[in-house]
């Protein structure tokens, strides 16, 4: 399949701090991203990451449920822009467990959305 990335940068996030609320402009290239996938007959799957920063303590939320809802906020955006409900596979919340920086937990780049366009397999005659 194809693998998209959106991965956070220095003083450059895509989400408002510790919550799934996109900046306008990262909702634009999710928009922009359904433009081109909405085109594709592939099923979808999007996941969440975080870094490692765990939230304060007596938050009664954490880096799971913060990367599942943001995926789903990806998936919102995608859908409002015309990529069909039964197109999507998989939804997910990894946290920190698929650093994108494994030597660097912590780091910024480890926050991303990931939206996978799975490749289908062939079908097989059915004389095969």
């Amino acid at each position: 399949g194809m693998r998209i990335q959106l991965v956070d940068q220095d003083n450059r996030s895509m989400f408002r701090n510790e919550t799934s609320d996109l900046y306008e402009y990262a909702e634009r290239m999710i928009r922009h991203i359904a433009g081109n996938v909405g085109k594709m007959p592939n099923r979808i799957a999007i996941a969440g990451h975080t870094d490692s920063t765990p939230f304060r303590a007596g938050v009664n939320y954490s880096n799971w449920e913060l990367s599942a809802d943001r995926a789903n906020t990806a998936r919102r955006v995608l859908s409002s822009e015309g990529v069909s409900a039964d197109r999507f596979a998989e939804i997910t919340g990894k946290a920190a467990t698929e650093p994108l920086l494994p030597g660097r937990p912590d780091r910024p780049e480890n926050r991303r959305i990931t939206i996978l366009v799975i490749r289908e397999a062939p079908t097989l005659p059915t004389n095969f």
